[in-house]
C-alpha cells in the first residue's frame, strides 16, 4: 500500500509541475489563476506543491484559464513499480486466492441447499 500512496503522489505532483509551468508560461501569478477558478491562492500553491488533490472540475477550469488543453496537464502514464494489471493486495478487496476460496464456498453452499 505504501507504493500506491507513493505513486498517488509522485501523479498528483507531477499535475502540479504542469500547472505551475503553464500558468508561470501566461505570466498570471497564484493569486490571479486562484481567482479565475474561485479557489485561495494557498489552495493553488497546494496544488502546483501536489499536497492538495485536486478535483477533475477544478483541473478543467485551470486548464480553460490557462488556455491548455486538459490532457497536456496530466502524465501521459502514472510512475509506479507494481505490475502491470496488478492490484496491490492491501488495496484489493479480495486477492486472486481469497476470490477463488470464496466462489468454492458459495458453490458449495449453493450445492448442499439445492
Amino acid at each position: 500500500m505504501a507504493n500506491v500512496k507513493a505513486d498517488e503522489t509522485r501523479l498528483y505532483q507531477q499535475v502540479g509541475d504542469q500547472i505551475r509551468s503553464a500558468r508561470r508560461a501566461r505570466n498570471l501569478s497564484q493569486s490571479e489563476l486562484a481567482q479565475f477558478v474561485g479557489m485561495t491562492r494557498a489552495s493553488i500553491g497546494n496544488i502546483e506543491a501536489g499536497r492538495q488533490r485536486i478535483q477533475l472540475h477544478t483541473l478543467a477550469w485551470i486548464a480553460f484559464h490557462l488556455n491548455a488543453d486538459l490532457h497536456s496537464l496530466v502524465p501521459l502514464s502514472m510512475e509506479t513499480d507494481c505490475k502491470y494489471g496488478a492490484v496491490p493486495e492491501d488495496d484489493a478487496v479480495f486477492t486472486d486466492a481469497r476470490a477463488k476460496n470464496f466462489v468454492e464456498m458459495a458453490v458449495e453452499q449453493a450445492e448442499r441447499s439445492g
